[in-house]
């Protein structure tokens, strides 16, 4: 995210943005290797309370260690309704050889209260779990996960709310065997009335001027029906050890779904970014069929990897496709520049475009203006763009799908034409230079 936001300057402004991005990418607060082990841990800790849930509504006896996760249960049982805490205090060693054991070892204090009104239903097959919440389930998460160099803390959520909560739930979970692959896992969910509210605070330990990750995620959903098949091997040939994902999920039900992303990310020399943005999915899906494909290849030799990854949306049409409308305000406190801010309005335009509605741009090396369409890949469909000198930029795709258009300046002089040439769109000046867009 904060590369693409890049791409968009220029000058001074770019370099502030460039140096700010490498602090936070240095940081790892947003990703990378020891962000990863906070990852793991969070997720060993969900097995674990798989289980014990499991363990409970099937009658039998509540286990206290899972895995390497030493776990405390307690369930109060009040008429029919149902409160499960579950309480984790441990360091968890998730490391291999050789691996750092600073950022591998991670403490983990954390406190997990499932309330559900009627008795939960399901229970824990050979491979299988299933969950059933039917008249509701509301979830709260709080405490701190860290290692060496990096603390995650999920905060309690807003008053009167809940991290997670549902007025239905069913969800089936299945590990099995597929030949080919090392892993491979099926889950079916339905659920209604969805509400999260999810505060958590990322914070770099053990640095001079440490950088830190406030986030908020809000969102509702009316009904959702998704079967999701998950698979993933691994091949190592001479050197080279390559990784492969596929994920399929295809949709019964998306119905009214809202998701809003509240981040501030900033250090303690005063550098910050702000970013709100939501999505809006309004209404039901039309008929058909949907399914969401995504297929990832990561490829090592030696210490380099490469990773390729492809995402699709198969079942759509011109006139049936999914829907979603999404918006964007930007600002960013950087050293030696003026404030920087951005506003944008997207949506998807048909089945195979994204359209741009309006974006504006203004840093201390002037403003933008931005509207057009893309696919998938980020291509340009369209664009029409401006700044603050009067250059304006239009493209176009005539039936074929072949781009062009032209560069004017604020008189209204062709200052360039802008072609298509091995699928690459190409500026040629008047003066007879040119260069990639």
């Amino acid at each position: 995210m904060l590369g693409s936001i890049s791409n968009l300057f220029s000058g001074g402004t770019k370099q502030a943005f460039d140096a700010f991005r490498s602090k936070v990418d240095a940081s790892q607060v947003l990703g990378g290797k020891r962000a990863d082990y906070l990852l793991e841990a969070f997720g060993e800790v969900g097995n674990a309370i798989v289980e014990v849930l499991s363990a409970s509504i099937s009658g039998g006896d509540r286990p206290t260690k899972v895995g390497i996760v030493d776990i405390s249960s307690n369930v109060a049982v009040s008429g029919r309704a149902q409160l499960h805490t579950y309480l984790i205090k441990q360091n968890l060693n998730l490391c291999d050889a050789g691996e750092d054991s600073a950022a591998c070892n991670v403490e983990v204090d954390l406190t997990v209260v499932l309330d559900f009104p009627r008795a939960p239903l399901g229970g824990k097959a050979e491979t299988s779990t299933s969950l059933g919440a039917n008249m509701g389930l509301m979830a709260d998460i709080t405490g701190v996960i860290k290692n060496g160099y990096l603390s995650a803390q999920l905060l309690p959520a807003a008053a009167g709310s809940h991290h997670v909560a549902f007025d239905y739930l069913d969800l089936y979970m299945d590990q099995a065997e597929v030949t080919g692959w090392n892993s491979s896992s099926i889950i079916t969910l339905e659920l209604e009335g969805m509400a999260v509210n999810i505060p958590v605070v990322l914070q770099q330990l053990g640095a001079a001027a440490p950088v830190s990750a406030e986030l908020t995620l809000v969102g509702s959903a009316a009904e959702l029906m998704i079967d999701v098949d998950s698979k993933s091997g691994e091949t190592t040939v001479g050197g080279t050890t390559t990784t492969t994902s596929l994920l399929t999920a295809d949709f019964g039900a998306l119905s009214s779904l809202e998701l809003t992303a509240d981040a501030v990310i900033k250090d303690t020399l005063g550098e910050s970014f702000e970013l709100d943005a939501s999505l809006v999915k309004a209404g039901a899906l039309g008929a058909g069929s949907y399914r969401l494909v995504s297929e990832g290849t990561k490829t090592c030799t030696g210490g380099r990897c490469v990773s390729e990854s492809d995402i699709e949306i198969e079942g759509e049409t011109a006139s049936n496709f999914i829907n979603a409308l999404v918006n964007l305000d930007f600002s960013a406190v950087l050293a030696g520049v003026d404030p920087v801010s951005i506003t944008a309005a997207a949506q998807r335009a048909s089945n195979e475009l994204f359209s741009l509605d309006n974006m504006g741009l203004t840093s201390g090396d002037g403003t933008l203006d931005l509207s057009g369409e893309f696919d998938w890949d980020g291509e340009i469909a369209s664009l029409n763009a401006s700044n603050d000198a009067g250059l304006r930029l239009q493209i176009t795709s005539n039936a074929s799908g072949v781009r062009s258009g032209t560069l004017v300046n604020a008189s209204g002089q062709k200052v360039a034409d802008v072609v298509e040439e091995g699928g690459k769109i190409v500026i040629k000046y008047v003066n007879g230079t040119s260069a990639l867009l």
